[in-house]
Order: C-alpha cells, then sequence, then structure tokens
C-alpha cells in the first residue's frame, strides 16, 4: 500500500487510515487520520459490544471526512463493512471519486458473498447503521466489493 501511495504522489499527511486490522509497517504513522480498531476481531455478536466505541468514532470521522467534499481517492478492502459499505454507497453518485479494491487476503480470490456470512451480520448491520449515521446496502455480488460498478478496474 505504501507503494501504490507513493507512486501516485500521495504523502501521509493526504491519508485517513481506518484500520480493522493490524498491519505489519509502521508507514501509516504519518498519516493525517489513524483510527484504530485496535484488538483482534470480534466474531461474535457479543464482540461487536466491546468495539462499539471504535465504530462510533470511526463513523464520526468518516462522516466528516465526506462531507469536506476532499476525498479523490479510497482504497478498501471488502464491502461487508459498516464503513467500507457506506463509502462505496456515498461514491456511487460522485464522479470525482476513485474508488479501488485492495486485494489483501484470500477472500479476493474465493467466491464470498453474504451468503458464506453469518445470517445475524447484515440484520445487525442494518440495525447499526443508521445509529452511527451511515447507510448500510446489502452487497448482492462478491463482498470484496471488487465487481461494484462504481470500483476502479486496476487492482492494488
Amino acid at each position: 500500500m505504501q507503494d501504490e501511495l507513493a507512486r501516485k504522489g500521495i504523502r501521509g499527511r493526504q491519508v485517513a487510515l481506518f484500520l480493522l486490522r493490524r498491519l505489519r509497517a509502521d508507514w501509516y504513522s504519518d498519516c493525517a487520520l489513524v483510527v484504530d480498531y485496535g484488538r483482534p476481531p470480534a466474531r461474535t455478536m457479543l464482540g461487536q459490544v466491546a468495539v462499539s466505541g471504535f465504530y462510533r468514532r470511526a463513523a464520526g470521522e468518516l462522516r466528516r471526512l465526506l462531507a469536506s467534499g476532499k476525498i479523490r481517492r479510497v482504497y478498501l478492502v471488502n464491502n461487508d463493512s459498516l464503513l467500507t459499505n457506506h463509502v462505496i454507497g456515498w461514491a456511487r453518485g460522485r464522479t470525482d471519486c476513485e474508488l479501488v479494491v485492495v486485494v489483501e487476503g484470500l477472500m479476493n480470490f474465493q467466491d464470498i458473498r453474504l451468503r458464506n456470512r453469518q445470517s445475524w451480520r447484515s440484520r445487525v448491520k442494518r440495525l447499526v447503521a443508521p445509529l452511527l449515521g451511515l447507510s448500510w446496502s446489502p452487497p448482492d455480488d462478491h463482498l470484496s466489493g471488487a465487481f461494484d460498478p462504481r470500483v476502479a478496474e486496476d487492482f492494488v
């Protein structure tokens, strides 16, 4: 990712990073904003309660950034997160912002759709998203978001 940002001439102070997983590098310490999940993924419904503070902060920062009108490029890892799903929905009505799905794991190469996830996840997201001021539209294709018409065709 660091190489891609450098290739595009994007400096750390121009980057807002929402970390849902630990990165094995420290390049992001120069970013203008880092909102860090800060723990292993919560895989149960009860586990989501423990990370509600992260989602409140992340949703607020994301809404503020999107409202600023300064977002020109978004790199996201999937369309199954409350945050990334909201960004894809926001970008569908825009022509001044590029969306790129980052290939960061096996999920991108497997046929993973909502039917492959625990059903409670989508139901909870549909309820929680409006409480956070976010939109939620269940993905109708691959959960990576790579096949959404709004996503740029070149992968990182």
